[in-house]
């Protein structure tokens, strides 16, 4: 009795993950379907995220350039401060 048990628990089981299976398909289904600007215009989603991650390389070089601009004009800045310092002690 207990194995007709198990082996009803266990088709139930599978036919409740192919039901699951089955709903998740058709709502992935519907998505698509009924999105009426991925329908008619399309998405090229793997172009879009590579242009996401080259504008973000870019940014973060951007920002790089931008620090070791700053950091040289920090020590130009203090080696004008030295230089005028001598120049004041040499008047």
């Amino acid at each position: 009795m207990s194995m007709k048990l198990q082996i009803a628990n266990d088709q139930d089981r599978k036919e409740a993950q192919n039901r699951e299976r089955r709903r998740q398909c058709e709502l992935e289904r519907r998505n698509r379907i009924f999105n009426a600007r991925n329908r008619k215009i399309g998405v090229d989603l793997p172009f879009l995220e590579r242009q996401i991650e080259e504008k973000r390389a870019e940014r973060e070089e951007q920002e790089r350039r931008d620090l070791a601009f700053a950091q040289q004009m920090i020590k130009d800045s203090n080696l004008a401060v030295v230089l005028e310092a001598r120049e004041m002690e040499v008047d």
